[in-house]
């Protein structure tokens, strides 16, 4: 688990020892990055700018029109005429005598207003009924929530596959400086991590190829899939106005339409708004009705559209990802190209002693498991310790004179080993710790 001497900036942004693609850090990466970008435009311009202008009367002075517009920008609910249109016809509808000779407000344009009780109980129940909340004063923090959700299934990933029994920081931080070892320090730390990975997946093996750390994979990418389908499908609800399908659809009228009159604008974005508030002055209660102008929407309303179609690309990367990483989990032979490519690579080994039944044996007690963590290494090493880490395990498995399926004898490859020094000094896999080497070569 990270510590605070870490640091929270490297704990989220730094790229750990975990295993993703593409697409995953297209996810906790990229897309929560970007959200939080526009979360601090959106705080800085709410703050540094004019986020609304109101027409006021001549007789105000600079700080009464400031105070106006503060009035307005931190109203709560917003009416439309739609929203009144629908709650007056279930008022008659729940009580048709009481409705009787109330003729409900028309409005040019929504209205912000306040949770205020009224004299009169049915204007006060048709305000309630048809106020929505407003939500251009809390988009930071929406920002902020939804680039969390693209973060959470990373985490997820990180804190669970220590269940499954291994340590991807330990792998890391025992590689990392593989460049920088002697030849016979590598030999003895392939030795070391090849035997630990070859006891790992002897224990967790089964029947299937397809173990704890494969199904925790796939599972957090099924987390990133329906992390972006519920928040496309809540957009879709909240910003696509009456009578669309989707809020796609809007985008590209709005894009390819060149009527700039024919826009359409996302309801919960309005820039034009009527607004009312009082002024006591000498126990006189003084009302006004001001046109404002909502600026900061218009870049609102741009930004949620550009992360819409954000969203679209990154949840159909994450779905074709997705696909590819189960039709490879479940097709051996991407699997066997792997180890044949690693192997080939160890100029000590003669890939024409080993028959294809020899590298199925060995992609058997690996598993999806074992390669992903092999992939792992490779990603934050080079490809050259992984080939040695599987020469070690081939051995250990040559070592097994008979295969307990068929009998077959399993011939070791020639393999060239490096002599030894009677006495090095080598990382500890468990540790990480500088520990006396062996004297004896396998």
């Amino acid at each position: 688990m990270p510590t605070v001497s870490r640091g929270v900036y490297k704990w989220l942004f730094c790229r750990s020892a975990t295993l993703d693609d593409f697409a995953d850090r297209l996810n906790h990466f990229w897309t929560f990055g970007l959200f939080l970008l526009f979360a601090a435009i959106i705080s800085w311009r709410q703050i540094y700018t004019s986020p609304i202008q109101c027409w006021t009367p001549a007789q105000f002075t600079p700080e009464h029109s400031s105070y106006a517009s503060n009035k307005c920008w931190n109203r709560p609910y917003i009416q439309y005429q739609k929203d009144i249109d629908e709650a007056w016809e279930l008022i008659e509808f729940m009580d048709n005598e009481t409705s009787i000779g109330y003729v409900p407000p028309r409005l040019d344009m929504p209205y912000l207003v306040e949770n205020t009780p009224s004299s009169d109980p049915l204007s006060e129940l048709l305000q309630t009924m048809s106020t929505t909340r407003t939500l251009h004063q809390w988009l930071p923090l929406i920002l902020c929530f939804q680039a969390l959700l693209f973060k959470l299934p990373n985490i997820l990933m990180y804190f669970l596959h220590g269940m499954s029994g291994v340590s991807f920081d330990k792998l890391s931080g025992l590689t990392a400086g593989f460049e920088r070892l002697s030849l016979q320090e590598r030999s003895i730390l392939c030795r070391q991590i090849g035997r630990y990975i070859y006891n790992w997946c002897q224990q967790s093996s089964n029947c299937l190829p397809w173990r704890q750390l494969t199904f925790l994979w796939l599972f957090v990418k099924c987390l990133y899939i329906i992390n972006c389908v519920v928040q496309l499908s809540l957009l879709d609800g909240i910003l696509a106005p009456e009578n669309a399908t989707s809020f796609g659809d809007v985008i590209a009228v709005n894009l390819f339409d060149n009527n700039a009159s024919l826009w359409r604008e996302a309801p919960i974005f309005p820039k034009q708004v009527l607004c009312d508030f009082r002024i006591i002055q000498l126990a006189n209660i003084h009302r006004y009705t001001m046109q404002c102008d909502l600026t900061a929407n218009y870049f609102n309303e741009f930004t949620y559209m550009f992360i819409w179609v954000w969203l679209l690309f990154v949840t159909m990367t994450t779905c074709v990802s997705l696909f590819v990483w189960i039709l490879k989990t479940l097709v051996p032979i991407c699997r066997q190209r792997y180890v044949k490519k690693s192997l080939s690579l160890n100029e000590g080994i003669n890939m024409s002693t080993m028959s294809s039944y020899d590298v199925d044996k060995l992609c058997d007690v690996t598993g999806e498991d074992g390669v992903m963590v092999l992939k792992l290494i490779g990603d934050n090493s080079s490809d050259l310790i992984v080939s040695e880490v599987l020469m070690n395990m081939w051995k250990l498995k040559s070592s097994e004179n008979v295969s307990p399926s068929g009998g077959q004898i399993i011939a070791a490859p020639s393999i060239q080993v490096q002599p030894t020094e009677p006495s090095v000094m080598y990382p500890s896999l468990e540790t990480g710790d500088i520990k006396q080497g062996e004297k004896k070569m396998d």
